[in-house]
């Protein structure tokens, strides 16, 4: 395929080729070009109909980059992906679960588990790690789940609680962090 031909706009550093929009029309896709810590970047700033840009947009988009208030579309990448990958590297309860079942599937009382993680632990805790917990979201779990149920279910969820922690702790999952407090050594 031949290299497109960029054209120059009235706005310096603008520049947009012809492309095909996606119903086969032509369309304008425009791309900036600026220095940043004296290298030369050209990115693309947006296309006509489908961004809804125009040379002035692309202008600014070029000022507001230049002026360091906006990040590139590298910079906006590379920020995207670390996100991720931290996401990724969070231990949660609900990861740590996943993986306790994967490693201990002949468990004695899996059903009760599974249910007592669905129903009490995933609500509450479901996308914190327990390095987030501290003992005052333990008590208030303990305390809701006293007004409807029975003490022996309530012992049970926290004794669960502390079993994916100390599971996670085990395996290397978590960095180091102190017992998370049954309903016992919370008094």
């Amino acid at each position: 395929m031949p290299k497109m031909k960029r054209v120059r706009t009235k706005y310096p550093g603008v520049y947009y080729i012809i492309g095909k929009s996606k119903t086969g029309k032509p369309e304008k896709i425009y791309y900036i070009v600026y220095r940043k810590d004296g290298k030369q970047i050209e990115e693309k700033a947006g296309r006509q109909y489908q961004n809804d840009m125009t040379p002035a947009r692309a202008s600014q988009l070029r000022a507001r980059r230049i002026e360091g208030r906006d990040t590139s579309n590298r910079e906006k990448r590379e920020l995207k992906k670390a996100r991720a990958e931290d996401l990724n590297a969070r231990w949660t309860f609900n990861r740590l679960w996943r993986e306790y079942l994967n490693q201990k599937p002949n468990l004695k009382g899996v059903v009760n588990d599974k249910n007592r993680f669905m129903n009490y632990i995933l609500p509450a805790f479901g996308d914190k790690t327990p390095c987030e917990i501290v003992p005052l979201d333990v008590d208030r779990l303990r305390i809701n789940l006293g007004k409807r149920l029975e003490p022996g279910t309530v012992r049970n969820v926290l004794e669960l609680l502390r079993r994916l922690s100390n599971f996670g702790q085990a395996k290397h999952f978590l960095k180091l962090l102190k017992r998370i407090p049954t309903h016992r050594q919370a008094k």
